[in-house]
């Protein structure tokens, strides 16, 4: 073998040697941590961890994540309340909560049934619109109108959304026009005003078993509505 070969497979022998091993992640080291001591003025409230149930009820201590977390308390009867918490690593913080016990006033849902050829629905239009704005206000009855495509077929109103009203007009099985619906139970007599009210009183005497909070906010210009 000459020098020129002994040279190459010397420098061959090298490279293959040199061979290292990469620098050890840090990708498997666990997220630092911290631990919430939570409290309230009543007890069994279920504790929220950003939207998301912990399994825990008041008082007690849930670990999580170091950083800022939105917590939040839900109980039965009592309006849920929520706060902003910093959590720092290997950290107790406690906080505490005053829950407002809930009351609210029973809104009653009323959905009508009728098409513009319908004599009778003209009546129940008046006495609906009566309702809503004078006896009861909109914090107490909320009317919600469903064109039908009967009598007449041509109900522009039906035809202008008439996917919607065909699916509730078969939820409820609706056959004639004006049909009025309270709380999706008590069918009153369209154009009678005291059989509609009296459905609607009764149904204002039933303790509402649950509620609906919505608020809104305007970012630029989007419209955000949380439910």
């Amino acid at each position: 073998m000459n020098r020129v070969a002994i040279l190459l497979v010397f420098i061959s022998i090298l490279i293959v040697g040199c061979k290292t091993n990469p620098p050890t992640s840090n990708d498997n080291n666990p997220p630092a941590t911290g631990k919430i001591f939570i409290t309230a003025n009543v007890d069994s409230a279920v504790i929220f961890i950003d939207n998301i149930n912990s399994g825990k009820v008041t008082p007690d201590t849930v670990e999580t994540t170091a950083g800022t977390h939105e917590v939040r308390l839900e109980k039965e009867n009592y309006l849920p309340s929520v706060k902003s918490v910093e959590v720092f690593k290997n950290t107790l913080v406690q906080v505490e909560f005053n829950l407002v016990q809930a009351s609210f006033n029973k809104l009653i849902l009323l959905e009508d049934f009728a098409n513009v050829s319908c004599f009778p629905c003209v009546t129940s239009n008046q006495i609906i619109h009566s309702l809503v704005n004078s006896t009861y206000g909109h914090d107490k009855l909320v009317a919600i109108k469903y064109p039908t495509n009967f009598p007449s077929p041509n109900d522009p109103f039906y035809i202008a959304n008439s996917t919607d009203s065909d699916a509730r007009i078969s939820y409820y099985n609706i056959f004639s026009a004006p049909t009025t619906i309270i709380d999706g139970t008590e069918r009153p007599i369209s154009t009678d005003s005291i059989s509609i009210k009296e459905a609607i009183d009764q149904q204002l005497l039933v303790t509402p078993k649950f509620y609906v909070n919505v608020t809104d906010s305007i970012a630029g210009s989007v419209y955000y509505i949380k439910v």
